[in-house]
């Protein structure tokens, strides 16, 4: 179970580096079905793969905001705002 946090969530932050937020829908998609599809294949129950749906989405979408908002903070360091001079 931790990997598949620690996976998603990095997989979230990659995504927030390069796409915009609709990208989301369709890596959630792809994760559920990867859960499933392993979990199914080791012989996991309903209950246990449904939780590791749920985990595994909401890690991906927690690496998304936190990659998001730490490159709001960066580009805001890195970029102060300067008072317009009154020539």
């Amino acid at each position: 179970m931790l990997a598949v946090i620690v996976i998603s969530g990095l997989v979230g932050a990659a995504l927030a580096m390069r796409f915009r937020v609709f990208a989301l829908v369709p890596s959630i998609l792809i994760v559920i079905a990867i859960v499933a599809l392993g979990g199914a294949l080791r012989g996991e129950t309903a209950r246990w793969i449904g939780t590791t749906m749920l985990v595994a989405v909401a890690s991906l979408q927690f690496g998304y905001l936190g990659a998001r908002l730490l490159r709001c903070v960066f580009c805001k360091v890195a970029s102060p705002r300067r008072p317009i001079s009154e020539n």
